[in-house]
């Protein structure tokens, strides 16, 4: 039904997919589904969401996390995992026992996407919103990184950005700026910025590669477009999506790229892109939506 609302519709997918047996996928739909539903429906999806739970296998350790757990990342070697909640506070946790390694991060309220670098000496938060609606606003918050054994923060955090990310080492800072700009960071300039170029639409994701080379974006204008972080231009022309760009993700030698495009509430496409010039698209598979978030494995291409 076209004109059913989308929790109900989530509601419906949750159980279908009980009826198959993939408690999982249940889940999800189910939890999206309560977040929007009234206080008397929601008090019925939370039964239901009990029983998925006790279905699914004991967790073992347990955080907790605060309201509204926003973001999560695992130490590369696997000992601690980090948390972001809906107000902006970061915990590090011991994935053995679930106890707090150190006294929780305030960074003032915005939601932030968390990583850990590569050798998992250091810790970067930066504002992640989601909703295109706030996009354009004027809630900037702040991007930050911390060192992990100290937990002292490193100078250089960058003021005034919506949402964005760090390289993996942790120099750069990309972010979305007006008008639907992708802004570069140079976080030991103190903050020192150039504008790479821009979008006609909203910008719905951004990455770095592995080695801070280049950031690719998608936009609500239906393209990817990669930049050259050292000449602070594109590289070659937009790549033409299937639909409403929502995440981007480097391969691990960064010659390839991956896409989520057109993730409404029903069905989303995964994209893969092989960069090598001229560009092209290497496949196209259509999953359930929505989907916001794509990462490439470590150990593939």
């Amino acid at each position: 039904d076209g004109n059913a609302h989308p929790r109900a519709l989530w509601r419906t997918h949750a159980l279908d997919a009980l009826d198959e047996g993939h408690d999982a996928e249940a889940l999800l739909w189910l939890a999206e589904a309560t977040v929007h539903a009234s206080e008397d429906q929601a008090r019925v999806d939370r039964f239901l969401l009990g029983d998925i739970l006790a279905g699914l296998p004991s967790p073992d350790a347990t955080m907790n996390c605060g309201p509204g757990l926003f973001s999560a990342a695992f130490r590369p070697d696997g000992r601690w995992v980090a948390t972001s909640d809906r107000n902006g506070v970061i915990q590090v946790w011991n994935v053995r026992d679930g106890t707090r390694i150190r006294d929780p991060w305030i960074t003032g309220g915005h939601p932030l996407q968390v990583s850990f670098s590569e050798d998992g000496r250091s810790l970067s938060a930066a504002p992640t919103v989601y909703l295109p609606a706030l996009r354009g606003t004027n809630l900037h918050g702040r991007a930050l990184r911390w060192d992990t054994e100290s937990g002292r923060a490193h100078p250089g955090g960058i003021d005034g950005i919506l949402w964005g990310g760090f390289s993996v080492d942790g120099r750069w800072v990309a972010a979305v700026g007006g008008s639907n700009a992708i802004v570069l960071a140079d976080t030991p300039q103190a903050g020192s910025r150039r504008v790479l170029g821009f979008h006609s639409k909203p910008v719905s994701g951004l990455a770095f590669s592995r080695d801070a080379t280049r950031v690719a974006s998608v936009s609500d204008d239906r393209t990817a477009r990669v930049w050259d972080v050292a000449q602070a231009r594109e590289i070659g022309p937009p790549l033409a999506l299937d639909g409403m760009g929502a995440a981007v993700c480097f391969g691990s030698t960064g010659d390839r790229l991956g896409v989520v495009a057109g993730a409404g509430a029903f069905q989303a496409s995964l994209e893969q892109w092989d960069l090598a010039a001229p560009a092209r698209r290497l496949g196209t598979e259509k999953v359930p939506g929505p989907m916001r978030g794509i990462q490439w494995v470590t150990g593939h291409p």
